[in-house]
């Protein structure tokens, strides 16, 4: 059941320069379980505690803005437990 409360943290960064994205995730739950998925990308496996994810970008194109989605869930249930997007240049 979910409270509305997130079950676990995410941050997102383009590197400086680079067309790659970090993603730092940390269950609620140091032990919990998580899987991750890039929407553009694919699944990125399962983890357990606090993890950094790395994604490669395609290089943008002009007129063509990129939009980057990074979605946490339980591996158990694949109830989302975070889910953000990222506008990136």
């Amino acid at each position: 059941m979910n409270d509305g409360a997130a079950r676990a943290t995410v941050r997102v960064a383009q590197v400086p320069g680079m067309a790659r994205l970090d993603a730092w995730v940390s269950p609620a739950q140091s032990t919990d379980a998580w899987t991750a998925c890039w929407t553009v990308y694919g699944p990125v496996g399962r983890y357990s505690g606090a993890q950094t994810l790395r994604f490669h970008a395609v290089p943008a194109s002009s007129g063509h803005p990129r939009q980057i989605k990074l979605v946490v869930s339980d591996p158990q249930t694949g109830e989302p437990l975070q889910a953000l997007s990222l506008a990136c240049g």
